[in-house]
């Protein structure tokens, strides 16, 4: 299941980058052209990737989510469960022994 959802992740995550080079060149070319000036493009190309960085933490968010929905519905048990009966087990051995 981590496997399907990090290549989807990682899909997600591609996209957005070649959105962001593709939106880059479109933005060479309007500055190469006297449509826009550098600083324009700059500022234009800071706000683009504000935004994808934005849109990847929501994504990532989105993901994680549903893969704690999808093991609590399978009632699977996650990491932070078992090291707390780890302690409890080793707690209850203690004392046992004393």
């Amino acid at each position: 299941m981590s496997t399907f959802m990090e290549r989807l992740l990682l899909m997600g995550m591609g996209g957005v980058a070649v959105a962001q080079d593709t939106a880059r060149d479109l933005m060479d070319d309007l500055v190469r052209r006297g449509e826009m000036s550098r600083e324009e493009a700059q500022g234009l190309t800071r706000d683009l990737e504000e935004r994808g960085r934005r849109e990847r933490e929501e994504i990532s968010d989105m993901i994680r989510t549903q893969i704690a929905r999808t093991m609590d519905q399978a009632n699977i048990a996650a990491k932070s469960d078992i090291r707390r009966l780890e302690q409890r087990l080793d707690e209850l051995e203690s004392r046992l022994s004393v």
